[in-house]
């Protein structure tokens, strides 16, 4: 590894004591290998040497370099099934338009409509409250996007169920906006059918196939 202490947990050792610095450095259940490794060295710094402290950085350093390659013989024997699937590349890419079109509506919708429960224009007035957590939903969805399409299984579990948990609000939603909007009730109907599909995609054989292998991956470099 090329950074076996990163400058963050260089910077908090920093500020640590004596005393706490050598708790984290025993710490196996509480602190990540990179953090008791930049302990060690900020104990070092300080002119705190010790041969426990030695024995404990080269166990870590041995583990690290254990796993490396263990990952390298991994990915060298595997690696056709670790190269990520058309199915899965194109259902990301629709995913994230799909995105982009239903974080465009949904801010229009709550501009000039208000929200479906009531709120009705008032919204347009005293948006900012709203939108708030609308940008952090955002957020977390674009970035659930993103680790869907590197891998991590458990995120397509996550948008999969909040799919399912917003389908009932998204067709009371346009069922109550075809008397304003009957264009703009369509386009949301239609954008949360293709991203339906889009997320199905990433759950057949082949993509389950895919998030199986980089999951192994994954528990490579963990454990």
């Amino acid at each position: 590894m090329t950074d076996k202490h990163p400058r963050f947990f260089s910077k908090v050792m920093a500020t640590k004591s004596s005393a706490e610095l050598e708790v984290i450095v025993v710490d196996e259940e509480n602190y990540t290998e990179d953090a008791r490794l930049a302990a060690i060295a900020e104990l070092n710094e300080r002119g705190n040497e010790d041969s426990s402290n030695i024995q404990i950085e080269n166990e870590i350093l041995k583990k690290q370099e254990q796993r490396e390659v263990k990952h390298k013989e991994f990915v060298a024997t595997q690696q056709p099934k670790l190269n990520r699937p058309d199915i899965v590349k194109y259902a990301n890419y629709v995913l994230l338009i799909t995105l982009f079109i239903g974080v465009a509506i949904t801010a229009y919708n709550l501009f000039y409509y208000g929200l479906v429960t009531g709120i009705g224009r008032r919204v347009s007035y005293s948006g900012w409250i709203f939108y708030i957590p609308f940008v952090g939903v955002v957020i977390a969805l674009f970035s659930l996007t993103h680790s869907v399409s590197i891998g991590k299984k458990r995120a397509r579990i996550i948008l999969l169920i909040l799919l399912v948990v917003k389908s009932p609000y998204v067709i009371f939603e346009v069922s109550d906006l075809f008397s304003y909007n009957g264009i703009l009730a369509l386009l949301i109907l239609m954008n949360s059918l293709i991203f339906t599909i889009a997320l199905s995609l990433l759950f057949t054989p082949k993509s389950n196939k895919w998030y199986y292998f980089k999951k192994k991956e994954t528990d490579l470099l963990d454990n």
